[in-house]
């Protein structure tokens, strides 16, 4: 059975050594790493899963996925490989540094108990949830401003420029409800230009250019998920 790569024989091997060598003769056979990747994180113990056949199956499933802009699914996959095998679970990417100093900008920030983890609910020093926090914790100098609102970014906004206040009471329980992700700092990895999320997505509904005066970045043609978005839709 091990070596037809019959999954029948997971019942006499279990998902040992022996059992990798018979999944391996099975994802040989078929090419399906959905399966192997799936079987080994749900009943295999830590040394099993550091195995270099089972790494690189679950990588090219998580590549497959990716590649298939099954991306949802593909984070999906991670939250539950995560839970599965703590060790897994990544290192944060992407860190916010002040333009004065290079410091990281969000040492120093504590999320408040119970709270999304928009930018605009992290308080400084266990600050109320409602305190600015507008400046480098490190330097003090104040933090850069958004593209299209101009407010230094740490200030909670409404959705987008110039919204009415019927409009912001409507925004302001949806960003509970998404943890205030429209507050949060986004930017072109190209032209690094950016601002808060909300404005920068209801630019972007819109046009493919940066915002910014002079600056003549396609920003949303960069981006793979802006390639998707038909060109009558978005206009420079």
């Amino acid at each position: 059975m091990k070596e037809v790569g019959n999954l029948e024989g997971i019942v006499l091997t279990g998902l040992t050594k022996d059992g990798v060598d018979l999944i391996e003769s099975y994802v040989d056979r078929t090419g399906d790493v959905q399966t192997a990747s799936y079987c080994m994180l749900q009943g295999s113990p830590s040394d099993v899963l550091k195995d270099e056949r089972v790494q690189y199956w679950i990588e090219n499933y998580r590549n497959l996925l990716d590649a298939w802009r099954f991306w949802h699914k593909r984070a999906e996959f991670d939250i539950h490989r995560s839970k599965l095998d703590p060790s897994s679970k990544p290192l944060a990417q992407v860190f916010v540094s002040c333009n004065f100093c290079g410091k990281s900008i969000s040492y120093s920030c504590s999320p408040m108990p119970h709270q999304g983890r928009g930018f605009g609910q992290y308080g400084v020093s266990g600050s109320p949830t409602k305190s600015k926090f507008t400046s480098c914790p490190g330097c003090r100098k104040p933090l850069p401003r958004c593209a299209l609102c101009l407010i230094n970014m740490g200030n909670p906004v409404s959705s987008s420029p110039g919204a009415s206040k019927s409009d912001e009471k409507i925004d302001l329980s949806k960003e509970k409800k998404v943890a205030q992700f429209n507050n949060w700092f986004t930017w072109c990895h190209n032209c690094r230009h950016g601002g808060h999320a909300g404005h920068m997505m209801s630019w972007f509904r819109d046009h493919t250019e940066c915002p910014v005066s002079a600056c003549s970045c396609k920003c949303m043609q960069l981006d793979t998920t802006g390639n998707l978005v038909p060109e009558e839709s978005a206009q420079p």
